[in-house]
């Protein structure tokens, strides 16, 4: 050990030469004797050939699986140039010439370099080989959405409305061939619970065939993936059906006057806050001047727009107690105007109206003469206007209890201005 460790401490001048000469050799050998190297670049785009995918185009194709593919290429060269060459110098192409229709097709690659001044560049290897390739004509198709929500239900006194879906239809755009196997897209919702007010979600939508297959979606772009839905829960409450008058005469006392609804309640659903501050529907207005002893009328039922009609119930009768009615017709009414006006003179032309049409009940109206009869004429104050008028009549028997006029009726007047 003694004598290694002299020879490892002494004689260093002529190991360092020893060294040198080597490096030196070493340096020959490569840049002289074998100057050429051999390596590889990754993430080569590969390309279909120029003319090959124009004559894709001209066929109404195009390369739905297979673009954006890299390559590794394995080259030698003079180690002076191949270390200038970079993945934009190298051209990788995939051969497609053999494309005549439709379908999947395996093609070749090769190499080669975009400058001339890397010609001598040799390539001995390129990975991937081969590659895969789709080729199908892009369409778009519009297919209709269907929402389909398992298992939801609601309390007693509530009522779930039908699904509301951000989107009915969806288009589709992708391979003619996987394209024609969608018949429809449809949103799956799993529920599964009892719920009491309204829900919405957020769920991907799935296409499907007219066989209810899933459709695979990998080459198909959908221009709404996901869609929003609301399951609309309304409060239900059984509402009144009421009634309201109008031109019945001054003081007629509507609360005496029988008559009937039916039916006589409506069943409505709205949101919570909304029905329960609701107490009645009003479905109508009875116009006493057209109200005579046939005694029925039918009306429409129109409830607010925010509320639903859940029985579906359209039209509603009223019928009154005609049963101790009588009608009569009294003439001589004298015609009398209400008021004063502060700058105008009203002169009655039209007096007195005859064939005036009373209903009421029958002690009542065996027992009127025309002077219990009052009839007013109506004028609006600010439309007046000097000269001479047409104006209503409203007829109206004071403290006479049920008892009202049929028909329209009319004086003619004639305004003056006052002196001042």
């Amino acid at each position: 050990m003694g004598k290694f460790k002299f020879f490892l401490t002494n004689n260093l001048g002529p190991k360092l030469l020893a060294i040198i000469i080597s490096i030196v050799v070493w340096f020959i050998v490569v840049w002289l004797v074998d100057p050429d190297v051999t390596t590889s670049i990754k993430n080569v785009p590969i390309e279909l050939g120029n003319s090959e995918s124009s004559a894709i185009k001209k066929m109404g194709l195009d390369v739905i699986d297979g673009n954006n593919l890299f390559a590794t290429v394995y080259m030698r060269g003079n180690r002076n140039i191949i270390g200038l060459i970079g993945a934009d110098d190298i051209l990788v192409l995939a051969q497609a010439s053999n494309i005549t229709e439709a379908g999947t097709y395996e093609l070749e690659v090769s190499a080669g370099v975009k400058n001339q001044m890397y010609k001598d560049i040799k390539f001995s290897a390129i990975s991937p080989s081969v590659i895969k390739v789709k080729i199908d004509k892009l369409i778009t198709k519009t297919v209709p959405v269907e929402v389909i929500c398992n298992g939801v239900t609601v309390p007693d006194g509530y009522l779930l409305e039908e699904t509301v879906s951000s989107v009915d239809v969806v288009n589709i755009t992708g391979p003619e061939k996987d394209i024609e196997k969608v018949d429809k897209a449809i949103v799956i919702c799993d529920i599964d619970k009892k719920i009491s007010e309204t829900l919405k979600l957020t769920e991907e939508i799935r296409l499907r065939s007219n066989t209810d297959i899933d459709v695979d979606t990998k080459y198909i772009n959908i221009d709404n993936e996901v869609v929003n839905i609301t399951l609309p829960v309304l409060k239900k409450k059984i509402l009144p059906v009421t009634v309201d008058f109008i031109n019945q005469p001054k003081g007629f006392p509507t609360e005496e006057f029988e008559y009937f609804v039916e039916p006589s309640t409506i069943t409505v659903a709205g949101l919570p806050e909304e029905v329960d501050k609701k107490e009645s529907v009003n479905i109508a207005y009875i116009d006493m001047k057209n109200l005579s002893l046939e005694g029925e009328e039918e009306y429409k039922i129109e409830i607010p727009s925010n509320f639903v009609n859940v029985e579906n119930v359209d039209k509603v009768k009223i019928k009154f107690d005609m049963t101790k009615m009588a009608s009569k017709t009294f003439s001589d009414v004298r015609v009398k105007v209400p008021y004063v006006l502060a700058d105008y003179d009203i002169n009655i032309n039209t007096k007195k109206l005859n064939n005036i049409k009373l209903i009421g009940q029958e002690d009542i109206i065996s027992n009127l003469i025309s002077g219990d009869i009052v009839a007013e004429i109506e004028i609006n104050e600010s439309e007046i206007s000097v000269g001479q008028l047409t104006v209503p009549v409203k007829i109206s028997i004071p403290n006479k209890g049920v008892v009202w006029a049929v028909g329209d009726y009319s004086s003619v007047i004639t305004i003056t201005s006052k002196d001042k």
